[in-house]
């Protein structure tokens, strides 16, 4: 499979479980999350943290929130690291 057929299929297996979990999630959103260079569980583990995030502050899924939540697991998981770079 070609890296745009990946990336395609990653954006609608994004948009199947948000709208399973109740959530909309914009194309580019989606196209963002499935950009990033990590493993399928990974990423569902992003999205849901992103959808429990969202719902919490009463917001809508954006890209911009998108971003920042992404920023903000990077760098915990960065914290975490006991390797110093």
């Amino acid at each position: 499979m070609s890296d745009e057929a990946q990336r395609q299929a990653a954006i609608l297996q994004i948009r199947s479980v948000a709208d399973r979990e109740g959530a909309v999630i914009p194309l580019d959103a989606a196209s963002y999350l499935a950009g990033l260079e990590v493993d399928e569980r990974e990423r569902e583990g992003l999205l849901m943290r992103l959808i429990a995030y969202a719902s919490l502050r009463n917001e809508d899924i954006s890209l911009s929130l998108v971003k920042s939540v992404v920023a903000r697991v990077l760098e915990e998981a960065a914290a975490d690291d006991p390797i110093v770079h």
